[in-house]
């Protein structure tokens, strides 16, 4: 009997010990073999995820995953799948995970080179508070211009504010409140509608009914009269101006938006400030009549300037004056990409070019920013895609908010203006999220 009893424990004991060692290796993959079976994609750009597919992953121990022996960012792990975030500028190479220092190699994966849009300088928080980078505040940055050396200079308020190339932000003129006087930069009011940069990379802006430089710390009216507005060509101060937009070209003339005159019946047009003072109207097409807001002068010697209210974009020639509609459709809004005047769009607000006379510009009514290549091709470039808005492949939409990430997915929340730096880079004032937006193609 003792016998029996004894070989039924045993047994017993053999057979709990079985079920205890199977539901080890069910609860514990990490003692079975694992196995790298794919990826997908095998090709993506920066803050895409890639699924690695396998067997016998386990979250509960040490993973690593490494692209071309780059450390990236584990989303998620399942014991079939493993995901992860590509990152920006990333090379391409052998996906290889690293478990408890044992490793197991996949794939090669490779890096598409795409546009990426970053938070460059400020948060979405409103304040004001120089500092460098994201340490800084913004209130309601508007109008910029780019410098020869890539410092951006922006409004923000009644306020200039200067972005070094290595982001450090600082305060260059104004005190804060709204108003008109010369002096030292930082001491004095300034009323604010336009800013640009001259061929010696002083700072050149409009004021209320006048032209003002920055220089050496101190603020100069070079062209109109603060107290007098009005429509009359002339030398510097003899001139009256209501100027808004600004823009330059490489010999050092000043090119300015004039749409607005308190009193009498002037029409709005274009205006020339030369480098010896004289101020010339180039411009008085009835094509400017509906709310002209942005102006380039691009590569191609013609200046762009936006029609927010007939929704189109004007191209200028500055020497004859000879206007015409270069893209969109006079009082048509909507948001399809096309050739030229065969493309719609609503509300364009700033617009800038780059080296290759590509043109970028603020399409509000759509939510996006747009691009016209060099041949006239207007087509969504950055915060324009809902996914099931339509099933038109050439109408694009976006949404109002704040997201980096790739261009065609990223969020803005009421940009304004634009300025596109030496090396491709093109920066945003992102006015309902109080900041700097940059977008890169890296």
């Amino acid at each position: 009997m003792k016998i029996y009893f004894s070989t039924l424990m045993v047994l017993l004991i053999i057979s709990m010990t079985g079920c205890e060692s199977n539901n080890s290796n069910e609860e514990n993959p990490q003692n079975l073999p694992i196995e790298i079976i794919g990826i997908s994609p095998e090709s993506a750009p920066a803050n895409s995820l890639v699924t690695i597919n396998g067997t016998n992953f386990n979250p509960d121990i040490s993973n690593q995953i490494t692209v071309g022996g780059t450390t990236v960012d584990i989303v998620s792990i399942t014991p079939n799948q493993i995901v992860f975030r590509v990152p920006i500028a990333l090379s391409s190479g052998i996906v290889v995970l690293n478990v408890n220092g044992t490793e197991y190699s996949g794939p090669q994966f490779t890096y598409q080179q795409s546009w990426q849009v970053s938070t460059f300088a400020g948060t979405n928080i409103s304040g004001f508070a120089d500092g460098l980078l994201n340490d800084a505040r913004f209130s309601s940055p508007n109008k910029m211009t780019i410098d020869s050396n890539d410092n951006i200079y922006v409004i923000d308020g009644n306020r200039i504010r200067k972005i070094t190339p290595d982001g450090i932000v600082t305060t260059v003129a104004g005190n804060g409140n709204s108003g008109t006087m010369d002096g030292p930069a930082l001491d004095v009011p300034l009323t604010l509608y336009g800013i640009t940069v001259n061929e010696n990379d002083e700072v050149i802006f409009s004021d209320q009914n006048c032209l003002k430089k920055l220089s050496g710390g101190f603020v100069t009216t070079i062209a109109g009269n603060p107290n007098e507005t009005g429509l009359t060509d002339g030398m510097g101060l003899s001139a009256r101006l209501a100027p808004t937009s600004l823009t330059h070209d490489p010999t050092g003339n000043i090119y300015f938006i004039q749409f607005y005159v308190a009193f009498g019946d002037h029409p709005r047009c274009v205006r020339k400030l030369a480098p010896n003072g004289y101020v010339s109207t180039i411009t008085t097409s009835t094509l400017i009549a509906s709310l002209p807001r942005g102006i380039t002068y691009a590569p191609d010697g013609f200046l762009y300037m936006t029609n927010e209210w007939s929704f189109t974009i004007l191209k200028i020639n500055p020497q004859s004056g000879s206007t015409t509609i270069f893209a969109g459709q006079t009082d048509v809004s909507s948001c399809n990409d096309g050739q030229g005047t065969s493309a719609t769009f609503g509300y364009p607000y700033g617009i800038a070019a780059n080296a290759q006379n590509e043109l970028f510009f603020i399409n509000n009514g759509c939510t996006s920013i747009d691009k016209i290549s060099s041949t006239g091709y207007v087509s969504a470039f950055a915060n324009a895609f809902i996914p099931g808005a339509t099933s038109n492949p050439n109408y694009h939409t976006g949404v109002n908010g704040y997201a980096d990430g790739l261009a065609w997915t990223a969020q803005f929340y009421q940009p304004t203006y634009l300025d596109v730096a030496s090396n491709g880079d093109i920066f945003i004032s992102d006015t309902g999220n109080h900041c700097i937006r940059r977008i890169r193609f890296e």
